[in-house]
């Protein structure tokens, strides 16, 4: 399974204010600096808790379905289906209608399971396939749970306070032990 992002946040849900009071930071001639560091570390909480933070649209790539015909779609939360695509072995995409060619289940995470057959008309050429969903997930201002802005506020100020600190030619945060245990909680494991 590869994911992507393809249209990114377009106003992060922390915002420079709140990052700024939060590392008690009143001149605003780094604000910038700033606004770098709150989409690199919430880019970097995504990864780390699976989570989508802020509206985007992304895409995944399933090489093959499962025997159980179910495809688990990550970076919940989910809002809606933009496309499910069958992928045959000659790169030849099919478009799948909901309802007839899949359906989802869930209210806020995604699992597809897809119930059309391709080539031979069989369930077993369906499984050879592989899928690509693109969708729309994250949370909005309105159900981010204000926990997890509060501990990408913390990161972002330690990071702000120790820049200059890091290694030449490595990225400029880290998320050390303090911050995944503040993560934790949102944290999303999914077993495959």
């Amino acid at each position: 399974m590869t994911t992507k992002v393809i249209t990114d946040v377009g106003t992060e849900l922390l915002t420079t204010a709140k990052a700024k009071a939060w590392g008690r930071i009143s001149e605003t001639t780094d604000d910038t600096l700033i606004g770098e560091l709150i989409t690199a570390v919430r880019q970097a909480t995504e990864n780390y808790i699976g989570r989508a933070i802020g509206e985007q649209t992304r895409e995944v790539y399933f090489d093959e379905l499962p025997k159980d015909r179910m495809l688990e779609l990550p970076y919940p939360p989910h809002t809606s289906i933009s496309s499910v695509k069958s992928v045959d072995y000659e790169r030849t995409e099919t478009e799948l209608t909901v309802n007839e060619g899949y359906y989802y289940h869930g209210l806020t995470e995604y699992k597809i399971e897809i119930t059309q057959s391709f080539l031979t008309g069989t369930l077993e050429s369906s499984l050879k396939n592989a899928y690509k969903i693109q969708y729309v997930c994250g949370y909005t201002s309105s159900d981010v749970p204000e926990a997890l802005l509060k501990a990408m506020a913390r990161i972002v100020a330690r990071n702000y306070q120790m820049r200059g600190d890091d290694l030449p030619g490595a990225d400029v945060f880290i998320l050390d032990g303090q911050d995944k245990l503040m993560l934790n909680p949102f944290r999303r494991i999914v077993w495959f």
